[in-house]
């Protein structure tokens, strides 16, 4: 299988770090963890996340690209196709799919498959690497915009003095009301 050759590249730390969190394939023991032992089984663990989603999650298929590029592009298969169904294949959560499928569902086909194309580079494997890549930004994207930020100190103060201003308009317009039925009233005389 042509896509085993792609580990080799993904050894860069964060990027494979961020796809094996994403993917909720290794469990985290401590945050503060430092132990220099612990990072190495992690990253060993990684490794062999990363070969179980291309194993079990991900098909590939290649076929010619289009535009520039001579006989480079007559002859090798170099766009890339990366086929994914995050429901059923990837241990994501529902919101991070939701959010996902939201923001980009022209990506999805009709099986609810994740679809993701490149034909940037010239080789299939940097292709490859750019679908992953891919990938990985539509999952953080995702997840980034589930964290619900803390509004900052002017935002509240603002929001203060709106609420307020609302107030005073709500009270002043009853105020209003009722003198516009205390007016009406007419005082009753005795004979």
């Amino acid at each position: 299988m042509r896509g085993l050759g792609l580990i080799r590249p993904l050894k860069q730390k964060s990027f494979a770090l961020g796809i094996c969190r994403y993917f909720n394939q290794f469990k985290w023991q401590e945050k503060g963890s430092s132990n220099k032992l612990d990072e190495k089984i992690i990253q060993k663990q990684c490794k062999q996340d990363i070969q179980e989603i291309y194993h079990r999650g991900i098909k590939w298929s290649f076929s010619r690209s289009s535009g520039p590029g001579g006989q480079n592009v007559n002859k090798l298969n170099t766009k890339v196709a990366l086929h994914i169904d995050l429901k059923r294949k990837l241990n994501i959560s529902q919101e991070i799919i939701d959010a996902i499928y939201s923001n980009n569902s022209q990506y999805f086909n009709k099986k609810g498959e994740l679809i993701l194309r490149s034909q940037r580079f010239r080789t299939q494997e940097a292709n490859q690497r750019d679908c992953l890549k891919k990938l990985h930004e539509l999952i953080t994207e995702a997840n980034n915009s589930l964290v619900k930020k803390e509004p900052s100190y002017k935002q509240t103060q603002r929001v203060k003095t709106m609420i307020e201003a609302y107030n005073e308009r709500r009270i002043q317009k009853k105020r209003q009301h009722s003198e516009k039925k205390k007016a009406r009233k007419t005082q009753f005389q005795p004979n």
